[in-house]
């Protein structure tokens, strides 16, 4: 009998430790995955933070879209004008819309979906485009080199 209780002994002994090893895994486990939980949290509160943010700044911005489509309507009805009245000096028109188109890429930042896009330019616009990068460029040049003097005073 001592024999049989004795490896019986060792049996459960043994039983014990692998069960108390995976016990241990598994807590460790466990806490991994409540900090991954929190994590999950505090970005979903900071998520539902931001969301409400942002639909009160579209709330305050709503009305501007309305006037920013009615200017737009405007410009498209003013080319319109333009193209059946004054034909001679489309071109020109069009340089100096393309010309503004730049300035005002230049305001907005280069990752916003407002910018004007080069591609859709026609060929007068293009050339007002480029002139005002040209324009722009030059202006930026000034700019550093008066820093420039004023950093050497």
């Amino acid at each position: 009998l001592t024999s049989k209780t004795g490896e019986r002994g060792v049996e459960d002994f043994e039983e014990q430790k692998t069960k108390a090893k995976a016990s241990v895994a598994f807590k460790r486990e466990n806490m991994t995955l409540h900090r991954k939980k929190e994590v999950l949290q505090a970005n979903n509160t900071d998520l539902h933070t931001t969301v409400k943010r942002l639909e009160k700044e579209n709330e305050v911005l709503k009305p501007y879209k309305g006037k920013y489509e009615r200017l737009a309507k405007l410009f498209d009805e003013m080319n319109k004008f333009y193209e059946k009245f004054i034909p001679k000096e489309i071109p020109r028109f069009h340089e100096i819309i393309g010309f503004c188109k730049r300035k005002v890429n230049g305001s907005i930042n280069r990752f916003s979906s407002l910018r004007y896009s080069e591609k859709a330019l026609n060929e007068n616009e293009k050339k007002g485009y480029e002139s005002a990068s040209k324009f722009l460029a030059t202006e930026q040049k000034q700019q550093r080199k008066e820093r420039g003097n004023e950093r050497e005073l």
